[in-house]
């Protein structure tokens, strides 16, 4: 299982000093963006070892969308409000801002969360920080 601290050190893409990018990101030129799509992709990784959340589409950009859902038979109504009812956690809290969306299909819809990513002074310290309160909130959650 991926652990943040084992993440910790991965390399996040960067500019070089010539600031023409390595990576092929389009219009994105800043280091703030390319740290921000950095980030984005390292939380996937712990989002997809989790055994309590998944992500709910593929990353876009600095942009994750993903919900709590611990594999146990859980109906689609039933994750809708575990979800509903972590996102109104988090919302009270002052130490983290995530906001919450419903996409939809054809066959149905999911409620989940959104994490943003790409602040010029964010840090994976500051994601870090964050995901663990949703994970603690997360374990509340599901303990009722």
């Amino acid at each position: 299982m991926v652990r943040l601290a084992q993440l910790r050190d991965a390399r996040v893409p960067e500019t070089p000093r010539d600031g023409k990018s390595r990576l092929d990101y389009g219009d994105l030129q800043s280091t703030a963006d390319l740290q921000g799509i950095g980030q984005c992709e390292r939380l996937a990784l712990v989002i997809e070892e989790s055994p309590i959340f998944e992500l709910v589409t593929t990353p876009s950009l600095a942009l994750l969308c993903f919900r709590l859902n611990p594999r146990k038979g859980y109906s689609d109504e039933e994750l809708d409000l575990l979800n509903q009812r972590l996102h109104t956690r988090l919302d009270v809290r002052s130490d983290v801002f995530l906001t919450q969306t419903v996409l939809k299909s054809v066959e149905r819809k999911f409620y989940c969360l959104r994490f943003a990513m790409g602040g010029a002074r964010t840090t994976w310290e500051d994601v870090e920080k964050t995901w663990e309160v949703v994970v603690e909130e997360g374990q509340a959650v599901l303990k009722g």
